[in-house]
C-alpha cells in the first residue's frame, strides 16, 4: 500500500513538472537567477560530485556494478549540472 502512495506522488510530481515546463516552453519567459539561486546550484554540484565518487567507489568494494553505475550516473548529473550553472551565468552576464 505504501508503494502505491510512494508511486502516486511520484507520478503526480512528474505530470505537474511536465505540464509547466510545456506551459514555459510555450510562453518562452526569460529566466531570472539571483544569488540564493546559484549558491544552491553550486552546492547541489558539489554534493553530486561527492555522491557519485562515494557510490562508486562502494560499488567498486562491495563488487557491485549497479553501484558503480549508479555512482557513474549522479558523477555525470554532476557534470550536466556544471553546464546549466555556466548558462545561468552567461545570463546573468547579459542583463
Amino acid at each position: 500500500m505504501k508503494s502505491m502512495l510512494v508511486s502516486a506522488i511520484v507520478l503526480y510530481a512528474g505530470v505537474t513538472a511536465f505540464i509547466e515546463s510545456f506551459k514555459k516552453i510555450l510562453k518562452l519567459d526569460t529566466a531570472e537567477y539571483n544569488i540564493f539561486t546559484l549558491t544552491i546550484l553550486i552546492a547541489g554540484i558539489i554534493v553530486k560530485f561527492i555522491l557519485g565518487n562515494y557510490v562508486k567507489n562502494k560499488g567498486k568494494e562491495v563488487n557491485s556494478y549497479s553501484l558503480v553505475a549508479s555512482g557513474s550516473d549522479a558523477f555525470n548529473d554532476g557534470l550536466l549540472s556544471i553546464v546549466g550553472l555556466l548558462l545561468s551565468l552567461i545570463i546573468l552576464n547579459q542583463d
